[in-house]
């Protein structure tokens, strides 16, 4: 009866680790479609395990973030989104977090494990869409997961094409939400040097000043995507050009690093 029950066990965890691959590579496949004219610039980030730490301009930013980490991710998730039918157990199968506001501990618990594991972690320290003209203050929780686990957070910039942004208000788990999806796919993103913070997460104060400089950070960098982009646009540029012109498109890094999934 215990081999029985150890030979169930263990086709149980096989089945669930063919479910998250499959997820995963599903969510790779649907990003590369909704972001295919992407153009994605700035130095491949440490194979390690890091904190992808975001603006959150479009929906679907998410996504666009498992592009740019081209690797196994965790992202940091709004609970209401796991109660969406399917997408929820895509999300959940794939084995991104779910976020609840007032119980951010359990998340990044979650999230030292996921790093444990050797997975890194993905997150939008708005905690909610970036606004049309700058960017919102930024929660702690990228610097308090990087504080405790000890791996460094890379920020990311990212800029879409306003002309190209279709919003949309819908119910999300029972909730009211706006939403905005890129149409045509055309985005910039940057990808910023690591940030260590010599900080330990009970101090508070540390944190905030962190989650702050964090928060300028991505604000650069979303700046300088924008500034590309706009030139980029005006000019008539496409993304085959920017592979010529800055080495780097369509998700792929200098070094022609793809997704391992």
């Amino acid at each position: 009866m215990f081999e029985s029950h150890v030979r169930t066990s263990g086709r149980i965890e096989n089945t669930r680790s063919r479910d998250g691959n499959f997820c995963r590579r599903l969510l790779s496949g649907a990003a590369r479609i909704a972001f295919r004219n992407a153009v994605i610039l700035g130095t491949p980030p440490p194979l390690t395990p890091v904190v992808f730490a975001a603006n959150h301009p479009t929906t679907l930013d998410p996504l666009l973030l498992h592009l740019v980490a081209k690797r196994e991710l965790s992202i940091l998730v709004a609970t209401n989104v796991f109660q969406v039918p399917i997408v929820g157990r895509v999300l959940s199968a794939a084995g991104n977090i779910p976020v609840l506001r007032g119980t951010g501990q359990v998340s990044i618990a979650a999230a030292g494990e996921a790093i444990g594991r050797g997975i890194s972690i993905g997150i939008f320290p708005e905690g909610q869409l970036t606004p049309e003209a700058g960017i919102s203050p930024a929660r702690t929780g990228a610097v308090r997961i990087s504080a405790e686990t000890g791996v460094p957070i890379i920020p990311v910039g990212i800029w879409h094409d306003s002309s190209s942004i279709l919003t949309i208000l819908s119910d999300v788990g029972g909730s009211k939400e706006t939403g905005r999806f890129n149409l045509s796919g055309f985005c910039v993103v940057e990808i910023g040097r690591p940030l260590m913070f010599d900080i330990k997460p009970q101090h508070r104060e540390d944190v905030r000043e962190a989650s702050a400089f964090l928060r300028s950070e991505i604000g650069r960098l979303a700046a300088r995507c924008e500034s590309l982009g706009t030139r980029m646009k005006r000019a008539g540029f496409r993304r085959q050009q920017a592979s010529s012109l800055f080495g780097l498109s369509s998700g792929e890094f200098a070094d022609g690093r793809e997704a391992p999934y």
